[in-house]
């Protein structure tokens, strides 16, 4: 039997898992809020408000998931506290160049990752304004862990296909990446995100303690930040599905002659629950 669905839903739905037998799998293809589940009919969480902050516990737990969110992606972490999640992401940027011609370029990155043990599932769509000039691509990818092997999607194309994308046939066409693949620009920006957040969370020490607002959001500042006329924010959720959101500014100064904004959402869910189920179009290619 299957179903699609993304706990942290409805009781109906939790209902609906735990009848189907505790377990949701993948359709023909990738969807985004579609996650495979086994076991347990939720997941591990990474606190409750109350007690992760009296006991200090919050920032810990969150800041473990972020420093292996990046080794679980890539296959690298294998002993972590976390061995699989579903998360869904946005990047987003303004950047101004002032002076003779100045021009503000906006970007918008979306994406959604599946991952487990062996495998991981990324896709993501770019869109670019610059001046007049709109670039927009989007990407599909699939890593076998077992050889460190990344599969990219042949036929996606960057006029129709986006995250929320949800195929009715499996109609993909996979060959394997190399080294020099064009491909490899997304690979590595998903890396980068992770480890960017990982610097973020290093910041906070005694000098720049974590804070608690009355919505239960926890928040610090990003002293990771050195250069002139950059300051950071961080703010996170704790729980089943925690949300990490993280927001930095860049002042004008005569150096730079730039200003503007950068923010990365992250949006977790399954922790610890969560499993890849292949389309038949990247066993094939796997074959190969």
């Amino acid at each position: 039997m299957k179903k699609k669905g993304r706990i942290c839903g409805t009781i109906g739905l939790i209902l609906s898992l735990a009848l189907a037998g505790g377990t949701v799998v993948y359709g023909t293809m990738f969807a985004k809020n579609t996650v495979g589940k086994a076991e347990k009919p939720i997941g591990s969480a990474t606190g409750n408000v109350f007690d992760g902050w009296i006991n200090k516990s919050g920032f810990d737990e969150t800041k473990t998931l972020m420093t292996e969110s990046g080794g679980i992606f890539d296959g690298s972490k294998k002993d972590g506290k976390y061995k699989s999640y579903s998360l869904s992401f946005t990047q987003t940027s303004t950047m101004t160049v002032t002076g003779d011609g100045a021009q503000t370029v906006n970007t918008l990155t979306e994406g959604v990752i599946y991952t487990d043990a062996d495998y991981t599932y990324l896709k993501l769509s770019f869109k670019n304004f610059e001046g007049r000039t709109t670039t927009i691509s989007a990407g599909e990818y699939v890593l076998s862990k077992s050889d460190g092997a990344w599969f990219a999607r042949t036929n996606v194309s960057s006029a129709t296909e986006n995250v929320d994308d949800t195929p009715l046939l499996d109609v993909a066409k996979w060959e394997q990446m190399t080294e020099t693949s064009s491909d490899q620009a997304y690979i590595l920006s998903a890396s980068s995100m992770f480890g960017r957040m990982t610097e973020v969370f290093g910041s906070v020490n005694s000098d720049n303690p974590v804070y608690l607002g009355l919505t239960g959001e926890y928040h610090f500042e990003d002293t990771s930040v050195t250069a002139e006329g950059q300051a950071g924010e961080c703010r996170f959720t704790v729980g089943l599905c925690p949300t990490i959101r993280y927001c930095t500014e860049i002042s004008e100064t005569e150096e730079t002659k730039t200003y503007g904004t950068m923010s990365i959402d992250l949006h977790y869910s399954n922790l610890n629950n969560t499993k890849v189920d292949l389309p038949d179009s990247v066993k094939e290619a796997m074959k190969k």
